[in-house]
């Protein structure tokens, strides 16, 4: 008797290797031993955070009730560790992301464990970003960079430009919307992470009008240029 064809096909986890099975289960479990201790670093980062805000608060209120400066020294001597960025200067840091840290504690599994994409993060709530929405399209994930966190806020901040008046054009642009350079300046950013969702389609004959924010860095009070935008006009550029 002619066994029916289903008798006779071939699963899958019979082609598949034991070797390789048992393999797979390992990865797999060391994939999710290291989502979850990347979730629980992140935790304890943002805790950790909230702490030494409190404590370097203490140390200044108590050397302020007894007019003495021990207790912040004693502080600065053993919690300035380079290694983590604690020293003085980067230290606004940390205080930014204890400032939110009931919020990055509701989201902590979503949050990438290092500092600075911490602090982007709790910048982004300061500012009244949807970080949460970030969190629910998986925009914001563990593996997210600070490059990337920064983008998302950029996004957000977007606004249409304010209509003005047309004004007369001067001597020295008369017909010329944009003035060229002799001085080419290497921007150090790919295509693919300039402030626009179709960065090729930005382009027109090579050229893109980028729009450039200034800002002033909050540890180092330098100013810094930040792209958050696109000129999506191309007779611009034909001017």
């Amino acid at each position: 008797m002619k066994k029916p064809s289903s008798a006779i096909k071939t699963s899958r986890q019979d082609i598949i290797e034991a070797s390789f099975s048992k393999k797979l289960n390992i990865l797999v479990k060391a994939k999710d031993l290291l989502v979850s201790e990347t979730a629980e670093l992140a935790e304890r980062m943002i805790r950790f955070a909230a702490s030494l805000t409190e404590l370097e608060e203490e140390a200044k209120r108590l050397d302020k009730a007894y007019k003495t400066k021990v207790h912040t020294e004693e502080f600065e001597k053993h919690l300035s560790v380079r290694a983590l960025g604690l020293s003085p200067a980067i230290r606004s840091r940390w205080n930014t992301i204890a400032s939110q840290a009931p919020a990055l504690l509701k989201i902590h599994t979503s949050l990438p464990a290092t500092r600075d994409a911490l602090y982007e993060t709790a910048r982004a709530i300061k500012q009244d970003e949807n970080v949460s929405m970030w969190v629910k399209k998986q925009q914001l994930t563990p593996l997210s960079t600070v490059q990337e966190i920064n983008s998302l806020r950029s996004k957000g901040k977007r606004t249409a430009p304010a209509k003005k008046a047309p004004t007369k054009s001067t001597a020295s642009t008369t017909n010329k919307k944009w003035i060229t350079s002799n001085k080419g300046v290497p921007l150090g950013i790919s295509i693919k992470d300039l402030p626009t969702d179709k960065p090729e389609q930005a382009f027109h004959n090579d050229l893109m009008l980028l729009v450039v924010k200034r800002e002033v860095d909050p540890d180092t009070s330098k100013s810094r240029l930040v792209a958050v935008g696109v000129v999506n006009d191309p007779s611009i550029l034909e001017g």
